[in-house]
């Protein structure tokens, strides 16, 4: 396996509000390490998920002329009133929901326990795929908070 750092990705979100962030990240891997720290605002607490597929966050959210893959790795994506969430997003979840603890400054995983596989499911074939996983975060409260995102990867020999 080849050792892989993701981030960190820097972003604001509004509490309240699922915000949903363009990870630059290999097509597939197994993530090791998961680091989440807030950065500005008042501390809160959030929940947050990684998912493999574009269709959890929102309908063709792309192929919309004013809402185009954004060219920072971390600027939040804007979605309209009319975008809405649709699929089956847990079977597009990498590790399912986690909590963030606002008084604890920082969430940490890692270790052998921390093992698990993604692969980009936005379509095309083992040569085209998407080097891309979107993170859907979303702060207590209704202020904007800023934040640091971050992975540690494992590449297959063969990516």
């Amino acid at each position: 396996m080849i050792p892989y750092s993701a981030g960190p990705f820097k972003f604001e979100a509004e509490g309240g509000v699922e915000t949903f962030i363009v990870l630059k990240v290999p097509s597939r891997g197994t993530i090791r390490a998961i680091r989440l720290m807030q950065v500005g605002g008042a501390a809160v607490d959030a929940t947050f998920e990684v998912f493999t597929a574009e269709s959890c966050i929102g309908t063709s959210l792309f192929e919309e002329a004013s809402q185009q893959v954004p060219d920072h790795p971390s600027e939040p994506l804007e979605l309209t009133d009319d975008v809405a969430i649709f699929g089956n997003r847990a079977m597009y979840s990498v590790f399912g929901q986690k909590t963030y603890t606002g008084s604890t400054g920082l969430y940490t995983e890692y270790g052998e326990d921390t093992q698990y596989p993604y692969q980009n499911r936005d379509g095309g074939g083992p040569t085209n795929r998407k080097r891309r996983l979107y993170l859907g975060i979303t702060p207590a409260g209704s202020a904007a908070t800023g934040w640091e995102f971050a992975l540690e990867i494992e590449l297959p020999i063969t990516i």
